[in-house]
């Protein structure tokens, strides 16, 4: 079972889910095919993904600083993110 909570702001034209458990290995690949249609037919213009991750997940050079991290289809909220001190993901192989 995931735990999903949405919050939605009609104003702001602004949906935001908060996954509360970790995804199934054998599920993901099905979830994110499944959200990614959904995207699609509603005709989302962005999808951001706000994440935190374990000290057992990250390499040594991600250990330090801020532990949120980002990932977006866009660059649109950018200046934002580094405001309130979030790292753009970033590859485990770009770092």
């Amino acid at each position: 079972m995931l735990l999903i909570t949405a919050f939605r702001d009609d104003t702001r034209k602004l949906l935001l889910f908060q996954i509360r458990s970790g995804l199934v290995s054998s599920r993901k690949d099905a979830f994110l095919a499944d959200l990614l249609n959904w995207c699609m037919e509603e005709q989302v213009a962005e999808v951001v993904v706000l994440t935190g991750s374990s000290a057992e997940e990250r390499i040594d050079e991600q250990l330090a600083g801020p532990q949120v991290r980002y990932l977006a289809t866009g660059e649109k909220h950018e200046e934002t993110f580094k405001y309130v001190n979030m790292i753009k993901i970033a590859s485990m192989l770009d770092v």
